[in-house]
Formats: structure tokens, C-alpha cells, sequence
């Protein structure tokens, strides 16, 4: 069993619906920036790890960190991280980070994850936005 653990220091942003136009189908530009930053970062930081997992079973952790509102810097909130239960939904994030692991050939295809588990809070109030994943195999 092998781990494989990335963050990407990024604003989790969702997988949105298609959008669809007489000229065909798109995706909104600030999703497509997403990808692109969370692609571009992957490349740099973790090129080590493309292309290494293969065609194996994998199970992938996910915690999404999002900027902590304005109202929440008060003194009546907590300091540390807070659960995030409004919009966007999980599943749409967790779609969004299988569509950047399979574009930067970090696993080859989604369908290879046969157990998941996700999570959403509001970031502490000393630290920043972030996604961590951790990908684990079962050799």
C-alpha cells in the first residue's frame, strides 16, 4: 500500500454544469482558470508523481478549505477551522479534482476510485484557502 499526498494552495472552486450555446458546449472561464492554475501547480510541484499510478484500485481523501467569510473573523467565532456547509455542494468539488488528476495523468482514470471521502470547512484564521488529497493504492 502506497500513499501519495498533494495540496494545492488554491481556492476549491466547483465543477459547474456545461454550458451550452448554438456554437456548442463550454465550461464557465473562471472553472476553466481553475483547471488550468490546479493543472499548471500540479506540473511544477508534483511532476514526480505523473504517471506513476497505474492501473490499480485507489482510494482518495479529499478536504477542501475555503477563505474564512468576513463575519467569521469576530471574536465569537472560533479560531481554528469551522465546518462549511453552504454552497458549493461536495460532490461538485470532488468532481472537479478527479477532472484535474486524470488531465495531469496523476491517475489514469476516476473510475479506478472505489472509495472516497470528502470534507468542507472555512479555514482557520491563520491560514489560507487549500485542497488536500491524498491518494491511496492497494498493492
Amino acid at each position: 500500500m502506497s500513499e501519495i499526498i498533494l495540496t494545492l494552495p488554491l481556492q476549491p472552486v466547483a465543477c459547474p454544469r456545461p454550458r451550452v450555446s448554438k456554437f456548442g458546449t463550454y465550461y464557465p472561464k473562471t472553472y476553466k482558470d481553475f483547471v488550468k492554475r490546479a493543472s499548471a501547480f500540479i506540473a511544477l510541484e508534483y511532476k514526480e508523481l505523473i504517471g506513476q499510478l497505474q492501473d490499480e484500485p485507489l482510494q482518495v481523501d479529499y478536504i477542501f478549505v475555503f477563505n474564512r467569510p468576513a463575519y467569521m473573523q469576530a471574536k465569537k467565532y472560533k479560531r481554528e477551522r469551522v465546518l462549511h456547509t453552504k454552497r458549493p455542494d461536495l460532490d461538485n468539488l470532488v468532481k472537479a479534482c478527479n477532472d484535474i488528476l486524470q488531465s495531469t495523468n496523476i491517475i489514469l482514470d476516476d473510475s479506478l476510485i472505489y472509495s472516497s471521502s470528502s470534507y468542507k470547512y472555512y479555514s482557520a484564521a491563520t491560514e489560507g484557502p487549500s485542497i488536500d488529497i491524498k491518494i491511496t493504492t492497494i498493492k
